[in-house]
């Protein structure tokens, strides 16, 4: 994927602030790390690296911390932050420093380092800036296969070409679930989630054999379709004369099968693909199952308790 650029103004436009030393120079700065940071080591003048790349979030503990700190000391204290030159300070409604932070920035740092103070807090900027910048700068791949919405559930569907997944698609829109992408979708990891994007070179559209391609959007409407979402299960269709004797195929009983994916265990089933089967029908199966599996009720599970129970009934 082409490397995306963060700036200054970018993280401005979208979530706002006071931006208090805004200027064509403090705009166009670059946040080259997809972490926010507090430096709680830099703060009392410990600098394990040599620059600071990240985007600086400063509160009410920071304060608290200066508030211990005589004039001087805490003058000495943000002037070293400030002369490593950092990109871009976010502080919160509590920070109490402000007018000092802009005053040592000009001093020492010609004012090169961004300033935006939020009316909310400290982790409220971690959770919308900080949120929308891990999912900004993070590393994306593309791996080969479509993904749908089914249920509010992120469906990954994989399988040899020609077994039929995109017709299947068709068929699970017609059902009123939502499209992603087809045939070639960008990843990434977030914490212990895979989030899938739709490759922007493919995305809206597919090809069906004998028919060419297709513009979702503009067929079905723009409401069939999402920007993105979080991979919940892995559903490989699979033709049944490829299955070997010895392979599983149902997850019974309370075991699982699972499927790696970016180093994140995900939910694996394999359908087998063959005439008179109703594939867009078992994949909904498959979705609900997974659904009541993760509400803690197993069916296979509660079948075998109901048999075992039924067989120690005296007759």
């Amino acid at each position: 994927m082409k490397e995306v650029k963060v700036t200054v103004f970018s993280i401005f436009k979208r979530f706002g602030g006071k931006f208090v030393n805004k200027s064509p120079e403090t705009c166009s700065r670059v946040i080259k790390e997809s972490a926010l940071s507090r430096l709680g080591m830099e703060l009392s003048g410990a600098f394990p690296n040599q620059s600071i790349n990240s985007a600086v979030v400063w509160g009410e503990r920071e304060c608290q911390f200066f508030h211990f700190l005589d004039e001087k000391k805490k003058r000495t204290s943000i002037k070293n932050i400030v002369l490593k030159n950092p990109p871009l300070f976010l502080l919160s409604k509590n920070f109490t420093e402000t007018d000092l932070l802009i005053s040592l920035n000009k001093e020492f740092n010609n004012n090169q380092s961004a300033i935006i103070q939020f009316d909310y807090s400290t982790q409220d900027i971690f959770s919308s800036v900080g949120a929308w910048l891990s999912k900004t700068l993070a590393s994306w791949t593309t791996i080969h296969g479509s993904v749908v919405s089914i249920f509010g559930e992120g469906v990954l569907l994989i399988g040899e070409p020609g077994i039929g997944k995109t017709e299947v698609i068709l068929d699970l829109l017609s059902l009123n679930h939502l499209f992603l992408g087809d045939d070639a979708i960008n990843i990434t990891r977030l914490g212990n989630a895979v989030i899938a994007r739709a490759n922007t070179h493919t995305s809206e559209f597919i090809q069906i054999r004998g028919i060419g391609i297709i513009n979702i959007k503009e067929a079905i409407g723009r409401s069939k379709i999402i920007d993105e979402t979080k991979i919940h299960i892995i559903i490989e269709l699979k033709h049944h004369k490829n299955f070997k004797p010895e392979e599983p195929l149902e997850n019974w009983g309370e075991d699982i099968r699972y499927k790696e994916l970016l180093s994140i265990q995900i939910p694996y089933y394999i359908l087998p693909v063959q005439a008179g089967r109703n594939i867009s029908e078992l994949i909904q199966a498959c979705v609900n199952d997974h659904k009541l599996k993760k509400a803690g009720y197993n069916s296979a599970v509660a079948f075998d308790k109901k048999v075992k129970a039924s067989l120690q009934k005296p007759s």
